[in-house]
């Protein structure tokens, strides 16, 4: 939009964020680079929720809980202990077998 409008703050619009509740609301119009970073922000949160119930619902199908038993690529990841020399020698974490 040539004029977008912003409106951010921690008043939800119910009726006792509106009536009184100590919210506070603030619009902000015309200033384009704001509300790009906005919308960037808004999309990187909502890719992230969807993406975690994808998760939560492929656990789900499969009879358990996605706390710590998938990968980010979706299958399962087995427990695993790093061998490797540094400062997580002997670290626990779980992983699947797909190279990244």
């Amino acid at each position: 939009s040539e004029s977008p409008i912003v409106v951010s703050g921690s008043a939800n619009f119910s009726r006792a964020s509106m009536e009184s509740n100590d919210e506070n609301v603030l619009v902000v119009r015309g200033d384009k680079s704001l509300a790009d970073a906005y919308a960037a922000e808004f999309f990187r949160i909502f890719e992230h929720m969807r993406f975690r119930n994808e998760l939560d619902a492929n656990q789900a199908k499969r009879g358990g809980s996605a706390e710590g038993l998938f990968c980010f690529c979706g299958d399962v990841a087995p427990p695993r202990i790093c061998n490797k020399e540094g400062p997580n020698k002997g670290r626990r974490y779980r992983a699947c077998a797909k190279p990244w």
